[in-house]
C-alpha cells in the first residue's frame, strides 16, 4: 500500500506577495498606535479611537497571512474580510472611494496570485 503525500510548493511569487503582505501587516499594525492623531487629522468624522481599531485590523489580516503560509482557505476569507472592513470604514470616516479601493487592491493582487494553487488549500 503506497501512502502519497501531496507536495505543496508555493513559488517565488506567492511567496514574496505574503511575506509583503506579512510585513506590512504587523509594520502598519504598530504604527498606527504611534500616528493616530495624524489619522484623526486626515478623518475629521472619525473618532479618536479609530487607530485601535485599524491597528487590529492590521494585526488580524497579518495572522490571516501566516495561516495563508499553512495552506488554510480559511485564511484568504478571512483576509477578504478583514479588508472588507477597513474599506467600509474608510469610506464611512471620509477617506474618500479611491482610498478605499485601494485598500481593496491587496485583495485582488493576493487573489490572482494564489489562484494557480488554489486546489492546494484545506
Amino acid at each position: 500500500m503506497e501512502n502519497k503525500i501531496q507536495v505543496k510548493e508555493r513559488g517565488k511569487l506567492i511567496a514574496i506577495w505574503l511575506t509583503l503582505l506579512l510585513i506590512f501587516s504587523f509594520v502598519l499594525a504598530f504604527l498606527m498606535l504611534f500616528i493616530k492623531y495624524s489619522i484623526v487629522d486626515y478623518l475629521p468624522s472619525a473618532p479618536s479611537w479609530i487607530a485601535y481599531v485599524y491597528s487590529l485590523l492590521f494585526v488580524l489580516s497579518g495572522i490571516s497571512v501566516i495561516f495563508l503560509f499553512k495552506w488554510k482557505i480559511w485564511a484568504f476569507w478571512s483576509f477578504t474580510t478583514v479588508s472588507i472592513i477597513g474599506a467600509s470604514l474608510n469610506l464611512f470616516f471620509g477617506a474618500g472611494f479611491f482610498n478605499s479601493l485601494l485598500s481593496l487592491a491587496s485583495v485582488a493582487v493576493l487573489y490572482f496570485v494564489l489562484k494557480t494553487k488554489w486546489d492546494l488549500f484545506e
